[in-house]
């Protein structure tokens, strides 16, 4: 049992006849926004085509050309379908001239050549700040060595003994007796 056998059945159990009521088995949108609908089984060539408007009885589709929202184009007359013009897919393949071939090969190639010489300039400027790195490193690490020698110089020598020479008279020969405060007052009174 199809889908209208089962509708007719359904409406002979209420007292309806199926004849009195316009069955709409496919419904379908137009670019615009409008509604069609066909009692058919689907939209083909032959079958009736309404429009329809909310709160109004289906009218036949107008004669002319309707572009479905899908894309197909439906031709009525006197509300018949009498053509269905499906959506033809474009190609994505194109076929390129030689020149054209020429020009893309070209832009590729001078595309590829910009982004090698970015390349080699910034692998010789990071070359470059790598060999500055290393010399202030080595530079660093000399210096290092040298006041490492330096510390170690004076800590292998013996302490001499420290004087001021100055206009005073104090020097490390102040006696050992002296409290920090009596050696501060001699060199504050040059004694």
């Amino acid at each position: 049992m199809n889908i209208k056998e089962s509708i007719n059945v359904v409406l002979k159990k209420y007292g309806l006849v199926a004849k009195d009521i316009i069955q709409m088995m496919v419904e379908a949108s137009l670019t615009d926004g409008t509604k069609v609908a066909s009692p058919a089984d689907e939209l083909a060539v032959g079958a009736e085509l309404f429009v329809i408007v909310e709160g109004e009885e289906p009218s036949p589709a107008p004669d002319g050309n309707h572009t479905l929202e899908d894309g197909r184009t439906v031709t009525t007359e006197g509300g018949i379908i009498t053509a269905i013009e499906e959506v033809v897919e474009q190609s994505a393949e194109r076929t390129f001239t030689r020149d054209e071939v020429k020009t893309i090969i070209d832009e590729v190639g001078n595309a590829y050549k910009d982004a090698v010489e970015k390349l080699n300039a910034q692998v010789a400027e990071l070359t470059q700040a790598n060999k500055d790195l290393k010399a202030s490193k080595d530079k660093q690490e000399d210096d290092m060595a040298d006041l490492k020698a330096k510390v170690e110089k004076l800590s292998k020598s013996k302490p001499e003994s420290v004087t001021r020479k100055s206009d005073n008279k104090v020097t490390s020969e102040l006696k050992q007796g002296m409290s920090t405060r009596e050696r501060a007052r001699a060199i504050i009174n040059n004694k």
